[in-house]
């Protein structure tokens, strides 16, 4: 079965043929499952009917980065665009900080936003290498977030030492996250926690209206209550970092169509990380494998919990 066209009546249609419904019993009965015959978009299916069903957060863990944005793709269009989020990775090599990918590290700050502000249920799709990255422990997040509201009362100057602060660069316009610029009352941030940037407008010392607006035309796309400034993950040096497994909810179901493949993969993946590290000049200070990646046995502990 492959997806064409998907109206909103599939999934309901599905749910009501009982389609999947042995799975969702054995659920109940079992902390494991294996099923054989998936094909096309059934996993995706069986992923969407999950979480409907169960009313619980899901990590669907990819066989590579090309799979991964095709299934995100077809479980938007089975339960909402609101309810997914792709989880990259940033390293497409370890160690080699030329190929780290900026717009990954938006994608990955706001699943971890999401996960660690916010109780709702959600569909989280990844491959086996953005689980090799460890992330930040939700402590060690605050303490790169702040959240900006309207109706705050913020001293002006405040907020451009608060930016400064996360490492934040003044720009003309801002183009890419990391950036922020200001303009009389207005202030415009590119936080790394979301896709659009966002323009702050002040009057006196009071937040008096937030947007997100679009880089290209400089037009608002949305008005909105609230954010979370975030500053780059990746540049923090404080707090000691965990497996990703580790930052969910406890009761998330993990559907994976091969897992001994993605613990083969996290497996190599921290194996090339010991060999990169062995090979940079010891000259410079570097965070060692263990601080940076996870290990497959590390991996099995967080996998074994759930």
């Amino acid at each position: 079965m492959t997806l064409k066209n998907i109206d909103g009546t599939l999934l309901p249609h599905l749910l009501q043929k009982n389609f999947g419904q042995e799975i969702f019993q054995a659920l109940t009965q079992s902390q494991y499952l294996t099923v054989k015959g998936f094909a096309g978009s059934v996993p995706s299916i069986i992923a969407a009917e999950t979480f409907i069903t169960q009313k619980k957060t899901v990590l669907f863990i990819a066989d590579d980065k090309e799979y991964a944005h095709y299934v995100t793709s077809e479980l938007e269009e089975l339960v909402g665009e609101d309810s997914v989020f792709y989880f990259p990775e940033t390293h497409l090599e370890p160690y080699q900080i030329e190929r780290t990918q900026n717009a990954n590290i938006v994608f990955r700050t706001e699943v971890l936003n999401k996960i660690l502000t916010s109780k709702t249920s959600k569909i989280i799709v990844a491959n086996s290498t953005a689980l090799c990255e460890l992330v930040m422990k939700k402590e060690d997040f605050k303490a790169i977030s702040h959240k900006i509201k309207v109706g705050d009362q913020l001293d002006f100057n405040f907020t451009e030492e608060l930016l400064s602060q996360f490492n934040f660069h003044l720009t003309d316009f801002v183009s890419e996250p990391g950036e922020f610029s200001v303009r009389g009352g207005i202030v415009d941030v590119f936080s790394y926690s979301n896709e659009k940037p966002y323009r702050i407008s002040f009057f006196g010392n009071e937040v008096e209206s937030i947007r997100e607006f679009d880089i290209e035309t400089q037009l608002s796309i949305r008005k909105i209550n609230e954010f979370e400034l975030v500053s780059n993950m990746n540049f923090a040096v404080s707090g000691s970092r965990v497996p990703f497994l580790d930052v969910l909810p406890k009761d998330t179901i993990i559907i994976s169509r091969n897992a001994y493949l993605s613990f083969t993969r996290i497996k190599n993946f921290y194996s090339k990380a010991h060999e990169k590290f062995d090979a940079l000049n010891p000259a410079i200070t570097h965070s060692t494998p263990d601080e940076l990646f996870v290990s497959v046995e590390k991996f099995a502990q967080s996998f074994e919990r759930f």
